[in-house]
């Protein structure tokens, strides 16, 4: 980068470092946006680099030198600022960076301000988290100074300005400047231990030379709360503020804070004592009003005391707010940072606040907290308790929800938090769900009808739009938006199919194992009722019809964009067929073959149905899939052995519905033969058949006396010889077998196949 020269340039910009490559470029690139609005220098103080940090400060300092570091933060301070010509100073850390918005700072060197002021305070807003940007605390620190002889830092750990008492200081606040700062990413995520460490033997050799130093004991207490002596500091501090020794009235708020953090986190019996004291002590500072309130509101969450909770998340959110104005006091924000200002901490608030409203029966002011939220929701553990209040909100009541969930979808679309609270949302389209809710006496509506807002942008919208309606039509244009079908609710699925949707849709291409997937969801855990009527229903929609009534339905019924392609036409016969995409015939015949594997064979239910759509299914599907001459009994076995029972099952319909019950009967015994694991299925046939039942029944009936008693000596006959005896086979050709054979080998099937 460039560097500009200036014969005396308003502002002097001071930096420290020691193998900062990591970020080094990042802050003194930031700079770039000031540089070109101010007249600038750049001077660097390197304190023992070894990594390529003072290459990249060459490249931007104006100017760069050594420093030798003696562990004192101040002296290097000083070092810097001694080779300072500008008329104002500006402290920047290597693991900051400037923000890009500089119209603030920029503005202050052009305004009347510059002529009266002496110190400004900028945010600095430290971030915890490397994988969040709202996970940040800000404190008012103070950066910027006028040089003044008495310009100077002290301090040999957390270096500050000095300030010369006998008078006060107007120090003017530029809450629209912000300095972000990373450098407590690493020692929060387990990196930064040798630095936390240094740290601490500084402070405590700066305290054996002034043991009742507040100033020092407070950074102290946040420099070392894994230190052994930690808690023997904090109530050393505390009595320090309650004797209001020096800087009692600056330091206190922040200290009592740590204090209320404490109790908090280690001892609750001492908490609500503390909460009580910072009120008494600092009812007006942030500290209290922000940092305490929180801890107290969520003291009373975890104690399920919602009336409590609710005031609290009140009193904190009115703090926000006059925080964010610049309303209220604020000196003591310059002694350190609040720890729950960010923007993500209000969203918890409010999140966890709106359900204790919902618990007080307030859903209209639950809904209001809710509607406040702002920006991008980051914390999935926030996923459960959001869900809760706004399904609870829109099942017990009357409330316009659309705009809360149309806020959350737009922010944070595409994100992890959206894609959790979709997740968690599914459960609201169970049955289960929806037939608990219905049972509430506060019951108003069903809370899937949340997201009907939704159903042009997202899939639970369209699954919520789905279940409001039975239009088949309507289900399949909102079906064929769907984007993401592994986790669209199954239940919705369940719903169109039953009302006579059509499947697969257009522009879902399904390979095979995806729709098994789809289609075994569908099945598990249904009971054998809501199979049968929805194999049925499909067993309906797969038979061709040839009445113009049938003709109209289709036409009305499915949508030009449909997978399914309704072509109904004459066949050279003069009869109306109807024609599908393979893509259909493969999702009928692997859902069929779902169903039959489901199906509880020792229940009573009418499974005839189901057979007969796996078997109509099964005979589509081996149609378009293999040639006729694959499909000839010969080469029958080379099929598997699903497709092979299926074939034999068609076959016994067919012959069944032609009236030779015999035939039926020997079809279903060559099944067994072809597929012995499906035995349950031919038994039940035979059991649960009525035409053969009603058609054997018959038969007899209509035979005549003498025709029984022939074939009873005929069976006596045979029952006396093995099967393949001359004397059998000579009995079968005669006259009289021919006349009771189909009695007789009726019996000898029905008897085998079971």
């Amino acid at each position: 980068m460039a560097k500009r020269k200036y014969a005396r340039p308003l502002l002097s910009i001071g930096i420290i470092f020691k193998n900062e490559i990591r970020c080094l470029e990042r802050c003194l690139a930031s700079l770039a946006s000031l540089q070109k609005k101010v007249p600038c220098e750049l001077i660097m103080a390197d304190t023992g680099s070894d990594d390529g940090s003072r290459e990249v400060a060459a490249r931007y300092a104006d100017v760069l030198f050594d420093f030798p570091w003696i562990n004192d933060f101040a002296a290097a301070r000083n070092a810097v600022l001694d080779k300072a010509t500008g008329k104002w100073y500006l402290s920047i850390d290597a693991d900051e960076w400037l923000d890009k918005d500089v119209s603030e700072l920029a503005g202050f060197f052009y305004s009347s301000h510059i002529e009266s002021a002496e110190i400004c305070s900028l945010v600095v807003r430290n971030y915890y988290l490397s994988d969040s940007d709202s996970e940040y605390a800000d404190i008012q620190g103070l950066r910027l100074v006028r040089r003044m002889p008495w310009t100077r830092f002290e301090g040999s750990i957390h270096e500050r300005f000095v300030l010369p008492e006998g008078r006060g200081w107007h120090i003017m606040v530029l809450s629209k400047t912000v300095l972000h700062h990373d450098g407590y990413v690493c020692m929060n995520e387990g990196r930064g231990e040798e630095k936390a460490e240094r740290n601490l033997v500084l402070l405590r050799n700066e305290l054996e030379k002034n043991p009742e130093d507040l100033t020092l004991l407070l950074q102290y207490i946040e420099s070392g709360k894994s230190a052994s002596d930690y808690q023997d500091m904090l109530e050393k501090a505390v009595k320090l503020v309650k004797q209001k020794c020096y800087q009692w009235n600056y330091e206190g708020p922040v200290v009592f804070r740590h204090a209320v953090m404490d109790a908090y986190n280690h001892n609750p019996s001492k908490l609500d004592e503390r909460i009580a004291c910072s009120r008494e002590w600092f009812p007006d500072s942030f500290f209290t009003r922000i940092d305490v309130e929180y801890l107290a509101f969520g003291a009373s969450w975890q104690k399920s005391d919602y009336a409590e909770c609710i005031l609290r998340g009140e009193c904190y959110l009115q703090a926000i707010e006059d925080y964010r104005g610049n309303r209220g006091e604020r000196v003591t924000l310059m002694s350190s940072a609040l720890m729950f200002a960010s923007v993500h901490d209000e969203q918890q608030v409010r999140v966890y606040m709106s359900q204790a409203l919902v618990e007080e029966g307030e859903c209209l002011r639950a809904l209001k907290v809710l509607e406040e939220i702002e920006g991008n929701l980051s914390d999935e553990t926030h996923v459960g308790y959001l869900r809760f209040a706004l399904s609870r909100i829109q099942s017990e009541s009357e409330c316009d929800t659309s705009l809360v969930i149309r806020n959350i979808y737009k922010k944070n679309q595409g994100g992890q938090f959206w894609n959790a609270f979709a997740r968690e949302s599914i459960q609201l389209f169970t049955k289960m769900y929806r037939e608990k809710e219905r049972e509430s006496e506060k019951y108003y509506r069903p809370a899937y009808t949340l997201f009907l807002p939704l159903a042009d942008v997202c899939d639970l919208g369209r699954a919520a739009a789905v279940l409001e309606t039975d239009d088949s039509r309507k289900m399949e244009k909102l079906l064929c938006k769907v984007e993401n079908w592994e986790q669209f609710p199954v239940e919705v699925l369940f719903h169109a199919l039953c009302h006579g949707g059509m499947f697969p849709i257009v522009g879902l291409p399904l390979n095979l194992e995806r729709m098994d997937g789809m289609v075994g969801t569908l099945v598990a855990g249904r009971d054998n009722l809501e199979l049968v009527r929805l194999a049925g229903g499909a067993l309906r929609d797969s038979m061709p019809e040839t009445s113009m009534l049938r003709k109209r339905a289709l036409q009305e019924s499915v949508p030009e964009a449909s997978t399914i392609q309704v072509d109904v036409r004459q066949d050279g016969t003069g009869e109306e067929t109807v024609s599908k995409t393979f893509q259909q015939i493969v999702w009928n015949q692997r859902f069929a073959y779902a169903l039959l594997n489901a199906f509880d064979w020792k229940d009573e239910g009418d499974g005839l149905v189901v057979v007969r759509y796996f078997a109509r299914a099964e005979k589509e599907f081996l149609g378009k899939v293999y040639s006729p001459e694959a499909m000839k009994e010969e080469n029958l076995s080379l099929l598997q052995s699903e497709h092979r029972f299926g074939w034999r099952c068609a076959d016994a319909f067919e012959v069944l519905d032609a009236g030779d019950f015999a035939g039926y009967v020997k079809k279903l015994r060559e099944a067994l033969g072809d597929s012995p694991e499906t035995r349950y299925v031919a038994e039940y046939l035979l059991n649960h058949t009525p035409q053969l039942q009603e058609g054997q029944k018959r038969q007899r009936e209509n035979a005549s006396p003498e025709l029984l008693a022939l074939a009873e000596q005929v069976k006596a006959i045979l029952a006396n010889y093995a099967s393949d005896d001359p004397m059998v086979m000579a009995l079968k050709e005669s006259e009289a077998f021919q006349k009771v054979a189909w009695l007789i080998e009726e019996e000898e099937e029905l008897s085998a196949a079971r």
